[in-house]
């Protein structure tokens, strides 16, 4: 997770970029992180419901979709 942090600060993302480096983390709660992590770098945030949907535990998507609201 550091690694990818990392790697991703100082860049843009668009909202299938964010989907396709949380594809690479193993584990729910790293997708969360990252898609977290990277809200504030995308670009087409109206398109972040597609990272929300890509999210396979409900309780992710929750949690993702409040975190935005706060943001």
């Amino acid at each position: 997770m550091e690694r990818a942090k990392f790697a991703t600060t100082g860049y843009c993302f668009i909202s299938c970029q964010v989907i396709k480096i949380m594809e690479s983390m193993l584990f729910s709660d790293a997708k969360l992180e990252i898609a977290k992590e990277l809200y504030v770098q995308t670009t087409d945030k109206k398109n972040y419901d597609s990272v929300v949907d890509s999210l396979v535990y409900k309780s992710d998507r929750d949690e993702l979709k409040a975190y935005i609201l706060s943001h």
